[in-house]
């Protein structure tokens, strides 16, 4: 990171992410009409299988950091908003989540364990085309070979998440805000890339946010991070990131001190 921060800081990373999964499906079997895609999305619900389908899944990814010791442990919870509304949580050494958005999108059955010998390499192509794949900050469809250099376009959703981080921490150790700071405006190279990538931010609030003066408590620090705009009314508000797809992806960062645990005494 390029900030300040001392070592005997640690920090407690929450990412969560919602894909509308319904909108993402239709772009990739190339649907535009209304009616086409009703027709498609009635057809796969017919042969949903909740314990296999992405369909209706949404995550929530959490990452503990410890300067000092470099220890990093990570959980992963997925929700299934449709449905039978299950949850499961589990450690992991990767966030992240793959497969077909319906299970009938890859052209299997109970009676095809594989696809045909005689299938066709557009067929083949197509079936790929449905493999979904969902990470810390993307998802993307139709990528089976991590050497296919040709993806971009099979990107449904990118963020610039190790930038946001590293602000972020950054701010919240500077304000020392227990990670309930608000992001009114975000710093311009952040912004910059957000706008490139598609991404685009919005809050609520019970009331309207003001806004702290970070230019007047830090000029320097305010000048390098690109001027940005904060509250530190955040516990009362809500933040999302979107997308053109409905995605909405969510991240916060909280840093530790030692002094934070009542457990913990240094001599």
């Amino acid at each position: 990171m390029n900030g300040n921060p001392k070592p005997r800081f640690a920090y407690k990373l929450t990412i969560s992410i919602r894909p509308n999964w319904r909108v993402i499906h239709e772009h990739i079997a190339g649907l535009y009409s209304d009616e086409d895609c009703e027709k498609l999305f009635k057809s796969k619900m017919k042969k949903r299988r909740s314990d296999r389908d992405l369909y209706g899944r949404c995550y929530e990814f959490t990452e503990y950091y410890d300067f000092a010791s470099g220890l990093t442990a990570r959980f992963q919870t997925v929700k299934n908003y449709h449905g039978d509304s299950t949850s499961t949580s589990e450690p992991v050494q990767e966030f992240g989540d793959s497969g077909y958005i319906f299970y009938s999108d890859d052209f299997l059955s109970d009676d095809t364990p594989q696809p045909s010998l005689d299938e066709s390499d557009e067929e083949r192509e197509k079936r790929e085309s449905f493999f979904v794949e969902v990470g810390e900050d993307f998802i993307r469809h139709g990528i089976l070979d991590e050497m296919d250099t040709d993806t971009e376009e099979r990107y449904l959703f990118s963020f610039p998440l190790e930038q946001v981080v590293d602000f972020l921490f950054n701010i919240d150790h500077r304000l020392d805000s227990d990670g309930n700071s608000l992001i009114l405006k975000w710093p311009d190279n952040i912004k910059a890339e957000l706008d490139k990538l598609g991404v685009k931010y919005k809050y609520t609030c019970e009331y309207e946010p003001k806004e702290f003066d970070l230019e007047e408590l830090d000029s320097v620090f305010c000048e390098k991070w690109g001027r940005p705009k904060v509250s530190l009314a955040g516990y009362r508000c809500t933040s999302v990131f979107y997308d053109k797809f409905g995605t909405q992806y969510c991240v916060g960062v909280q840093a530790f001190r030692p002094e934070d645990n009542s457990r913990v005494r240094e001599n």
